[in-house]
């Protein structure tokens, strides 16, 4: 059980480095739900995303990382993503942006 908790929290910490690196920040986190297909995405806070660059969408245990334009930004806590949705993502997981 042990050796499945490091693995876990090893691999969870690889994936934070890769967006760390890249000079991504944390940005805000998924409100609710969103599933494959969908490019509306309701968010906890909309104030420190920038409409010009891309976001980064890790799920919560870390397994599915997509990357998105923004078509828009709605005050409150709605995105309108430029492409669909390759995976589902469901509340609590993180986004990221470039500085």
């Amino acid at each position: 059980m042990r050796a499945k908790l490091v693995l876990f929290l090893s691999l969870l910490l690889g994936c934070l480095a890769v967006v760390v690196n890249g000079e991504s920040v944390y940005v805000s986190r998924l409100f609710a739900d969103c599933y494959q297909y969908e490019d509306f995405i309701l968010v906890d806070d909309t104030s420190k995303v920038d409409e010009l660059k891309r976001v980064v969408i890790i799920s919560r245990d870390g397994r599915y990382r997509e990357e998105h334009g923004i078509k828009h930004v709605y005050d409150g806590r709605a995105i309108y993503l430029t492409e669909r949705l390759r995976s589902d993502f469901y509340s609590g997981a993180r986004i990221y942006q470039d500085r």
